[in-house]
């Protein structure tokens, strides 16, 4: 289809558009329009194979990933729901971060243990006690949420000079029996004994 009359002798076709142009004025003169298929040199199209394949197996490696996350989260949370169902709360955010039940699930004792050091802004400390001592003593801390606390405030307690008995604990007796009590106290002074020093830095800065 023209676009425009009259005669010039110097024509260009841009490809892209199908434009067939004068190049002494600029004019647009024709359009055409190529169905043929595009060509590539060889080494252009060797390497744009080479590109989509290592695109492929970089996407399917990240697909496979994904599908074995979606996976072990679906186990969790299966776990997590048969947990809960036996009357224990599960920490889903750090169930899910932490990919595992360790640490995640309480008991309602649990929390109302936590709740009294919370109150009485014992849980920073407790929890540096923890981290230090869960390396030292991994016996003696895997334990329930419950006791693992427990022997860090008896920990504490005796760092620093103080020996709680049972009737001390007001609030705390609903939570943990006296023979309990008795056991974790008899650990706690094997704990101190060993690393006292150590833990009079751990709570120093509280």
């Amino acid at each position: 289809m023209a676009m425009s009359t009259g005669e010039c002798r110097n024509l260009v076709w841009d490809h892209f558009t199908g434009d067939v142009i004068c190049v002494d004025n600029g004019e647009v003169i024709d359009r055409i329009y190529d169905y043929g298929p595009v060509y590539e040199k060889p080494e252009v199209a060797e390497r744009r194979l080479i590109e989509l394949r290592r695109l492929y197996r970089r996407c399917s490696k990240d697909v496979r990933e994904l599908q074995l996350k979606i996976k072990r989260h679906t186990r969790l949370l299966r776990l997590a729901r048969s947990t809960t169902a036996r009357g224990y709360l599960v920490d889903y955010d750090r169930l899910l971060g932490n990919g595992r039940l360790v640490l995640t699930v309480y008991s309602r004792r649990s929390l109302g243990v936590l709740e009294w050091f919370r109150r009485r802004g014992l849980l920073p400390v407790l929890d540096r006690i923890i981290s230090v001592l869960s390396d030292l003593e991994p016996r003696a801390f895997s334990r329930t949420i419950r006791g693992r606390y427990m022997l860090a405030y008896m920990v504490y307690e005796m760092i620093r000079g103080r020996d709680p008995s049972y009737q001390q604990l007001d609030g705390l007796r609903g939570f943990i029996s006296f023979t309990t009590f008795r056991r974790i106290k008899r650990e706690a002074r094997e704990i101190v004994a060993k690393h006292g020093s150590l833990l009079m830095g751990v709570i120093k800065n509280e």
